[in-house]
């Protein structure tokens, strides 16, 4: 592996120098809705555990029963939280706030949250060095795949992983739009085995981004994660699927009581047509 003369390299110091544009505190103001939706699934469920053990005290679990569009295994859903709400925030004077529209969740989702375009990913108490991140080169080996069309958006796919098999860090692919800006448009990215991260077995993150406007920032669109987890011996193959998405972005100013959070109202519990739309 060298990364003189190396393509991707080229490619990814570019990245690194562009993300900071399309950071949410590159701009004077901005807001947003945000849906996110939380499971947690009995994971790579069998015959026998629906006759014995944990499972078979659950009521028409049979009838639950359903495969996981990231594994392919059997899961058996336990729990499900969803959440819409808006986001602000004001760079002069530096001030964040969200307000709740609704609310149904269980309230796990700040656990398994990953901003690709920080320095450092914090994730179940552990720190890792983001593909992006300023250092990331001296950190990770980058490869040049192909070119590939996303949507209507030409892409050089690039592949990377630590450079030492032993350091903890991700592992996974990187979509860069081949043009002038050198945005990022699709990540996904894994943990590789074995991990050490607390109870995870396995973890595949996949976000999406795109431009605000015609000339505007590329921003996070779609957050999708699933953990495979250990968590008891109750419930040894556990599984936690988090969907996510992010619309309505605008950077024109707002009210200041936008940001107090005395004046932002609770969020109402919604029918379940709501959720269907959402």
């Amino acid at each position: 592996y060298q990364r003189k003369g190396n393509p991707a390299i080229d490619i990814m110091r570019k990245v690194i120098a562009a993300k900071d544009s399309c950071l949410e505190n590159a701009h004077p103001f901005c807001r947003y809705r945000k849906y996110q939706k939380l499971v947690l699934a009995a994971n790579d469920v069998r015959p026998d555990d629906l006759q014995q053990g944990f499972l078979s005290h659950i009521p028409g679990a049979v009838d639950m029963v359903e495969a996981c569009p990231y594994n392919g295994r059997l899961i058996l859903p336990l729990s499900l939280g969803e959440t819409v709400s808006w986001h602000y925030s004001r760079q002069h004077p530096s001030r964040q706030s969200s307000r709740l529209e609704a609310d149904r969740s269980c309230g796990l989702g700040d656990l398994f949250d990953v901003d690709v375009r920080q320095e450092r990913v914090r994730l179940l108490q552990h720190t890792l060095c983001s593909p992006i991140a300023d250092g990331a080169i001296a950190f990770y080996r980058y490869a040049l795949v192909d070119t590939v069309e996303i949507g209507d958006d030409r892409c050089f796919h690039l592949y990377f992983r630590p450079g030492n098999q032993l350091d903890f860090g991700f592992s996974g692919h990187l979509y860069v739009m081949a043009d002038s800006s050198w945005q990022l448009r699709r990540c996904e990215l894994s943990l590789p085995i074995p991990t050490g991260v607390n109870f995870v077995e396995q973890m595949l993150v996949l976000q999406e981004f795109q431009r605000v406007g015609s000339q505007g920032p590329w921003m996070l669109v779609a957050d999708d994660m699933v953990m495979e987890l250990k968590l008891s011996r109750h419930l040894q193959r556990a599984l936690v699927m988090r969907h996510t998405r992010m619309q309505g972005h605008s950077f024109r100013s707002f009210p200041d009581s936008l940001l107090r959070r005395q004046d932002i109202p609770v969020a109402v519990s919604r029918p379940d047509a709501y959720w269907y739309q959402v």
